[in-house]
């Protein structure tokens, strides 16, 4: 229906992968369903004040970024900054450097902090079903694969 696979459709559900902007479209448009309702997660508000704060926090997002991830382009920041500013953040300020950081691994698939890559399934775990130990396994795999293929 949104032209997309199961599997990115779940990546985009689970905040591994930021969901492009035509999806969106399509989405709105089948749902007729606000896209500041579904990117956001709530209505747009249209006053000044969240506007500035708004283009506040993804100008220090962006500042942050350069000085904290100089080898990463722009285009990559910008993408990294539209996550972590539309991000659910719980009490969390969105421009929190953990938050940011978060923003950066989901994005860039653990290319900037490889040391911090989920662990491997466990086999163990999967005893009763080493079909899924299988899938789980090739997942982490094309999860280290895209994220730390492309490296210098």
């Amino acid at each position: 229906m949104m032209g997309v696979t199961a599997r990115s459709y779940y990546a985009y559900e689970e905040g591994q992968r930021p969901v492009p902007s035509d999806a969106l479209a399509k989405l709105a448009t089948m749902t007729e369903a606000d896209l500041n309702e579904i990117v956001m997660g709530r209505a747009a508000r249209d006053d000044l004040q969240t506007i500035r704060a708004a283009i506040d926090d993804m100008m220090l997002i962006m500042k942050y970024l350069v000085a904290e991830y100089p080898a990463m382009d722009m285009k990559t920041r910008l993408e990294v900054a539209r996550h972590a500013v539309s991000a659910d953040t719980g009490d969390w300020p969105r421009t929190h450097p953990e938050m940011v950081k978060g923003s950066v691994k989901i994005i860039t698939r653990y290319r900037f902090h490889p040391e911090e890559l989920p662990p491997p399934p466990d086999p163990d775990r999967y005893k009763d079903n080493p079909e899924l130990y299988e899938r789980k396994q090739a997942e982490w795999q094309a999860m280290v694969d895209e994220g730390l293929g492309d490296r210098d």
